[in-house]
């Protein structure tokens, strides 16, 4: 009574220290993170890493995009890692300072930067939008009217003229989302 189930894995002591000491997760949500850490990686392969192909879901747009940013230039993650990539997904804690919540919001708001950023050069240029809009798009329109979205985009967002959507400009547009709640805020009139 009251034990655990052999079917689950302890965490290692280290990783359960590096992630409460760098997250807001609680232990119930660590060890729940560890036990998909675990089944995602291959069994004949139980290392403590993950890579890539580790992830086999069916190909999504933005699948590729986000498995981008996790990993980085990294072939493989470790579990501390991939804990804390998705605590920028966590759902805001209604008891963090005002401070706590600004970090969540600018971490969030960095991940989907960066994700447009294709080519990672701190600016999304039309040919990095392009290259999402593609992805999200082209089972749907033709390349004329994705260039004239990106076109769009690019001219409401581009403060600065340079045909680039700085940091600065993406965060300027974003905040129509709650970036708390993850939900569109329409203005009133």
């Amino acid at each position: 009574m009251g034990n655990k189930s052999s079917s689950s894995v302890a965490v290692p002591k280290d990783d359960l220290i590096a992630i409460t000491n760098s997250t807001k997760f609680t232990l119930g949500e660590i060890e729940y993170l560890y036990t998909r850490f675990c089944a995602l990686g291959a069994p004949q392969r139980r290392t403590g890493f993950l890579v890539k192909r580790d992830f086999n879901f069916p190909s999504y747009a933005l699948h590729s995009l986000i498995l981008t940013e996790m990993f980085g230039n990294k072939y493989d993650i470790t579990f501390v890692e991939f804990a804390k990539f998705l605590h920028t997904f966590r759902p805001l804690d209604f008891k963090a300072s005002k401070e706590e919540r600004a970090a969540m919001k600018t971490r969030k708001l960095k991940l989907l930067f960066s994700m447009y950023d294709i080519n990672k050069d701190g600016s999304i240029s039309k040919e990095d939008l392009l290259d999402v809009v593609h992805r999200l798009c082209s089972d749907y329109t033709d390349i004329h009217t994705m260039i004239k979205i990106v076109q769009l985009v690019i001219k409401e967002m581009d403060s600065t003229k340079t045909n680039r959507i700085l940091f600065d400009d993406f965060c300027k547009s974003m905040e129509i989302f709650d970036m708390d709640n993850l939900a569109v805020k329409f203005p009133t009139l």
